[in-house]
């Protein structure tokens, strides 16, 4: 019976792995939207339609890099899910952790 218990313990942590926390979201920064394009009047000259181009061609390299982010805590987290329940199907012991994963 109290290796049933030290089962369950397992797999509860492993899914309490699941559960966003700070580094997750620390770790995926999600970009703001650049101001210009909460304007409404159109720019008074080519200096602010230029600087304005900037900021959105940076929004879109740091959304790239959120995207893939993302990606990759998604990928993290379906291995973590296949070693949770391999681990209880096996009732071999795991370590669940989405850290230190590459």
């Amino acid at each position: 019976m109290a290796s049933l218990s030290v089962t369950t313990a397992g797999i509860l942590a492993g899914f309490l792995a699941f559960a966003p926390g700070a580094e997750a979201q620390l770790y995926c920064s999600k970009p703001i939207r650049p101001y210009c394009t909460t304007i409404a009047e159109p720019f008074s000259d080519a200096s602010e339609t230029r600087e304005c181009s900037e900021e959105i061609e940076d929004f879109d390299r740091a959304a790239s890099t959120y995207r893939d982010c993302l990606q990759d805590q998604i990928e993290k987290s379906n291995r973590l899910s296949r070693q949770v329940s391999d681990g209880f199907l096996s009732r071999n012991p795991i370590k669940p952790s989405l850290e230190g994963e590459s």
